[in-house]
């Protein structure tokens, strides 16, 4: 069974928004707009949402 498109952009989304607040919290709290950051960690949670579809369209 593929998954759908809802589950694995929650994935990527859930992953991104944690990287960004743990990383935001622990570091710098003061500068939440970091184009970089904000770059990377959605770059972070494609690549999980993408391994998590083609890990759940081979295993399932």
């Amino acid at each position: 069974m593929t998954p759908k498109p809802k589950s694995v952009l929650g994935v990527a989304a859930v992953y991104a928004g944690a990287v960004y607040l743990n990383t935001n919290v622990n570091t710098n709290p003061n500068n939440w707009f970091n184009p970089v950051l904000i770059l990377i960690c959605l770059l972070l949670g494609t690549g999980l949402g993408l391994a998590y579809y083609f890990y759940s369209k081979k295993y399932r």
